[in-house]
């Protein structure tokens, strides 16, 4: 089972089950201006599983955002954090431009 997790989850808590995927999905501009999610923080209630990228759909707008899609495994009973931040790679964490944060539930 799988359970996704968008920009409606912002601050917010969700619940997962032992050994489910959590996928998080944000919006992210591409190329356009060097803007990439990384991971920033998880608890160890969560274990990060790999990450991906799905562009814009066939006719967007020139600049329109992509998805960055990252995947996570709820591997412990327990409460804990997921940390995401937007920044150019060349300017580092300091330089973010937004979070994202969801605390998941794992029972």
């Amino acid at each position: 089972m799988t359970l996704v997790v968008d920009g409606n989850d912002r601050g917010s808590v969700v619940d997962a089950r032992l050994d489910e995927t959590i996928v998080v999905r944000v919006p992210e501009s591409g190329a356009s201006g060097g803007y990439r999610w990384h991971v920033d923080h998880v608890d160890d209630v969560v274990v990060e599983t790999g990450s991906d990228y799905e562009p814009p759909p066939k006719g967007a707008p020139i600049g329109a955002a992509g998805q960055r899609m990252f995947a996570f495994k709820a591997a412990n009973r327990g409460t804990g954090k997921i940390g995401l931040s937007s920044f150019r790679d060349w300017e580092g964490p300091a330089k973010s431009v937004d979070r994202f944060e969801v605390a998941v539930h794992v029972g």
